[in-house]
């Protein structure tokens, strides 16, 4: 069975395939809760969709920076 990109794809995986080494093992040792507010949160301000992520069309330097942006003001607080 073929699965259609996008479908069965969460927010935090998508999250990871953007996202520094560094800040992907920060974010791993958050809670759950806690990864998947930062993942929504990154989607919703910049109207990248999962999908894309996982099938390779947003991995554009300014999608990867605005996300790394994103877990280091996390990790600031």
């Amino acid at each position: 069975m073929t699965e259609v990109l996008g479908h069965g794809t969460d927010p935090v995986s998508a999250l990871m395939h953007l996202i520094s080494a560094d800040n992907q093992r920060w974010l791993k040792d958050q809670p759950l809760s806690k990864q998947k507010e930062i993942a929504e949160r990154y989607f919703d301000s910049t109207g990248v969709e999962v999908a894309d992520v996982m099938g390779g069309l947003a991995d554009q330097p300014s999608s990867q920076q605005k996300a790394d942006q994103l877990i280091e003001q996390e990790r600031n607080l």
